[in-house]
């Protein structure tokens, strides 16, 4: 939802300023309704997330998607370290990659 926010501050369709967010769920609760929760973000909430953002597109940018934390029990460290024969397509021919 910050994201979202901060994405809708950002727009060029106007100069907006979000005060909350909210999530509509689609199935109502045990009592029949509609729950729609407010979410409100504090200021240094809406940084961090803008750092992550900006953080996260350099990595795209530079193609780092195989990084982990190193811990040995994360399922994004071993998948990354099982499927590291992907993390470099650049050295191989054409020919080698139709048998893959």
């Amino acid at each position: 939802m910050a994201f979202y926010q901060l994405l809708f501050q950002a727009s060029r369709q106007g100069n907006y300023v979000v005060k909350s967010t909210a999530l509509s769920f689609v199935n109502p609760d045990n009592k029949g309704q509609f729950v729609e929760p407010e979410i409100r973000f504090e200021a240094d909430q809406l940084e961090d997330m803008r750092k992550l953002i900006v953080d996260t597109y350099k990595k795209i940018q530079q193609q780092d998607f195989y990084q982990g934390c190193g811990k040995p029990d994360c399922n994004w460290c071993r998948f990354a370290k099982e499927n590291a024969v992907w993390a470099d397509l650049s050295n191989r021919d054409e020919e080698a990659l139709d048998d893959v």
